[in-house]
């Protein structure tokens, strides 16, 4: 049985049951959709911002629960929040509400469910279904990180680690400094720099060239009236991280 309650092997006949000329028309609509998605990930992070946000709007209509939809949407916001340094209040929104989009598609419930369960995986429909529960969890994971990571207050950081209580539950180096972040950026929401400071270094230790670790101490440092430490740190990160040379 599926996580559903379902049988996997009715849900393979019903898969059969369809005709060569449906499965093409599917097939078609899929291409087509992430032909789309792949032009709109070019759009990513360009201006102005309604280039990508015109076309998301467009696939939306036909296909408006779509996963990798939702979160090209969310890596958009998140890229645009990163370049701007004055983090504007709509742009922190925008991220909010991607990140709460993605979640709503996911099903938080029947994932948990479904890894609760510990399901198996035998059979084509049950291997299908674990594929899907496993993207949804990483979604999931990247959402809550996303809007942890923007507005980090005492709900969106519980989500967070309800779903990822380490780093060790994310993938790749920029996740994993990016958890580090979002939780200095609540322990400063809260009055506490030197907490803020500790998870920073500790993470520093494990990702020696994490840029955004470096210029988020810099900015804590900065918070605390260490001047000597800033200097220092600001000296670390141009050694790490040179300008490019002017042209001659």
């Amino acid at each position: 049985a599926n996580a559903d309650g379902g049988d996997d092997d009715e849900a393979d006949d019903d898969a059969d049951d369809k005709t060569d000329a449906e499965k093409d028309a599917e097939a078609l609509v899929e291409a087509l959709r992430d032909a789309r998605l792949k032009a709109l990930d070019g759009l990513k992070g360009k201006d102005p911002p309604s280039r990508h946000a015109d076309l998301a709007a467009d696939i939306a209509k036909d296909h408006p629960d779509h996963l990798p939809l939702l979160r090209a949407v969310l890596d958009d916001a998140t890229e645009r929040l990163d370049k701007d340094k004055d983090k504007d209040k709509d742009e922190t929104a925008r991220v909010v509400a991607a990140a709460d989009a993605v979640v709503a598609a996911c099903d938080a419930d029947a994932v948990s469910t479904y890894f609760g369960r510990d399901e198996s995986r035998e059979g084509k429909a049950a291997k299908k279904l674990g594929k899907e529960m496993d993207e949804k969890r990483a979604a999931l994971r990247a959402a809550l990180l996303a809007k942890a990571l923007a507005a980090p207050d005492a709900d969106a950081v519980d989500d967070l680690k309800r779903w990822a209580p380490d780093d060790g539950a994310l993938d790749g180096d920029g996740a994993k400094d990016d958890y580090a972040l979002a939780l200095a950026r609540y322990e400063r929401a809260r009055g506490r720099p030197g907490a803020a400071l500790a998870l920073l270094r500790e993470r520093a230790k494990k990702a020696p060239k994490g840029k955004k670790l470096l210029e988020e101490k810099i900015d804590v440092l900065d918070s605390l009236g260490l001047g000597h430490w800033v200097a220092h740190a600001k000296d670390d990160l141009a050694r790490r991280y040179p300008s490019a040379s002017p042209p001659l």
